[in-house]
């Protein structure tokens, strides 16, 4: 008798124990679908140096778009990388839609010839930002999501100012090439022979000080040369900006 006692004693400590063990895993479990249905507060990280900070309500359409850009891939857009987004979006803002590669450049501060421009702008198509074609390249609707107009370029001046510095930064350029732009400029999208220009800006327009002066204008694409003529283009006087 005593033995089947100490037997019965011995099974209610184990399904004591039993439950406790169960009790805890119970309680375990609920603590943790607490916090995972937790409210929290939602941030939307967008690839251009801002952040929109929202606290505990559905994210916007633009919102949710923005996410699903930053979802591409493992793609961080790097601060060149979206000059030239905004880039595409300003050329859009006045028309063109379809800019080239150089006119994108310009504006981007980036030489479109080199393969640094390739290898910058690479990404963002595979990403599904961009698309390119016959030297051309544009913005899906995707790209315009994270893309911005820059402010600094309102006008015609503002934008040749922004070629300026560009031209600075060529390798091959000087101070002078910058005044031979000034000049070309100054004709407002007319012809211009290179006697003319050599005149104005002090250069003999037949050595070859002045075809060095003159070369990255047209290595940039902001003019073409032919016969003794400089033509601006497209580049240098955009269409849609007067």
């Amino acid at each position: 008798m005593l033995e089947r006692a100490q037997k019965v004693e011995e099974t209610l400590r184990d399904i004591s124990i039993a439950i406790t063990a169960e009790t805890a895993t119970i309680a375990g479990m609920l603590l943790d679908a607490r916090k995972i249905n937790k409210p929290v507060a939602v941030q939307a990280a967008i690839p251009t140096g801002r952040q929109i900070q929202t606290r505990n309500h559905v994210p916007t359409r633009t919102q949710q778009l923005k996410r699903e850009v930053l979802a591409l891939g493992d793609l961080t857009i790097s601060r060149k990388q979206q000059e030239i987004l905004d880039a595409i979006a300003w050329y859009e803002s006045i028309g063109n839609l379809r800019p080239s590669g150089i006119q994108v450049g310009a504006v981007a501060l980036i030489d479109a010839t080199g393969g640094h421009f390739s290898n910058t702008v690479g990404p963002l198509a595979s990403a599904g930002l961009i698309e390119r074609g016959g030297g051309k390249i544009w913005l899906t609707d995707a790209g315009r999501t994270v893309a911005n107009v820059p402010e600094d370029i309102g006008s015609l001046d503002d934008y040749h100012q922004v070629l300026r510095k560009r031209v600075r930064k060529a390798k091959s350029a000087s101070g002078r090439t910058v005044d031979v732009l000034d000049c070309i400029i100054k004709y407002g999208g007319s012809e211009v022979s290179t006697q003319t220009i050599g005149e104005e800006v002090g250069i003999d327009h037949t050595g070859g000080h002045f075809s060095n002066t003159v070369g990255p204008l047209s290595t940039l694409g902001l003019i073409e040369r032919s016969q003794g003529r400089v033509r601006p283009t497209e580049v240098l006087f955009p269409p849609g900006l007067g």
